[in-house]
């Protein structure tokens, strides 16, 4: 069974992953021509790429502090 954390931590990889493919498919294509806009966009997903990033790191503490003598893959 998932502690909390580690459900947590799941959940936001998962809505932020979500946010990048909206930035990605929706809104960079809304703004059409408007290059300071899609730079704002770039920006905030990069940012949110970070987020993932650390988020995996915690995660896979998580899972490893569960059981210490296993190794968890987690994004690699």
């Amino acid at each position: 069974m998932l502690t909390n954390t580690v459900y947590n931590l799941m959940n936001q990889i998962v809505e932020e992953s979500k946010s990048i493919f909206r930035i990605e498919q929706c809104y960079k294509k809304d703004c059409l021509e408007d290059k300071e806009l899609k730079s704002f966009w770039d920006g905030l997903r990069i940012y949110k790429e970070e987020q993932i990033a650390q988020l995996l790191e915690h995660l896979k503490e998580e899972l490893s502090a569960k059981d210490p003598a296993k190794k968890v893959p987690v994004g690699q």
